[in-house]
């Protein structure tokens, strides 16, 4: 196991990353402004240089967008894990894992990184532990008897047996860098501004 990367090889890449992938935010912030209407279409002036009639902001980009959005199914993702002859089983078993997990994950979210891919053309996806969804065991010198205990043991198993603990947040890309090497990422940095009274 290769040792956790410094504080400071993180601020590196994270110097260096802002500034490789500074093109590629700049051009996901004008996707934006034509995904939100921001943009407008030119109109004619008069002599004085002044705008002739309305100003035409045009929904296209959003409709697109939205419509290529709405006919992706994300319940039936193809999850595949690739494998060598001797570790197909184990494969298999991280594959029926995964597609559990997407199953189990809310549809809001998937839809948001699927039309992040259609506008920026890529989505990502960060799992999170949900811990105040997940309960914690009972403590046995907290119960008043062993028979309390057990059934104190038992409804938290019970609970514990419908919850799903996970979920997967949408992240926008424009707020990432990620190792882009050939073979794919393997390592990714979220980072966002935020106010001081926020933290």
């Amino acid at each position: 196991n290769a040792a956790p990367p410094s504080a400071e090889h993180v601020r590196d890449l994270m110097t260096e990353g802002r500034a490789y992938f500074k093109a590629f935010h700049d051009q996901c912030a004008e996707v934006d402004t034509y995904f939100n209407n921001e943009n407008t279409v030119p109109v004619p002036t008069d002599p004085d240089n002044k705008e002739v009639g309305d100003v035409v902001r045009t929904g296209d980009a959003n409709a697109l967008i939205n419509t290529a959005t709405n006919h992706v199914k994300v319940g039936s993702m193809v999850i595949d894990v690739k494998s060598t002859p001797r570790s197909r089983a184990r494969a298999e078993r991280i594959q029926k894992f995964l597609q559990g997990v997407w199953l189990s994950i809310k549809r809001p979210s998937l839809k948001t990184a699927a039309r992040h891919s259609f506008a920026y053309g890529i989505g990502w996806t960060k799992p999170m532990f949900k811990a105040d969804q997940w309960p914690d065991p009972p403590v046995l010198d907290d119960a008043s008897s062993e028979a309390s205990f057990r059934e104190e043991l038992a409804k938290w198993q019970e609970k514990r047996g419908i919850l799903f603990p996970l979920d997967c947040v949408a992240v926008n890309p424009q707020h990432l860098i990620w190792d882009d090497a050939v073979s794919g990422p393997t390592w990714a940095l979220e980072f966002y501004e935020s106010a001081a009274g926020d933290v």
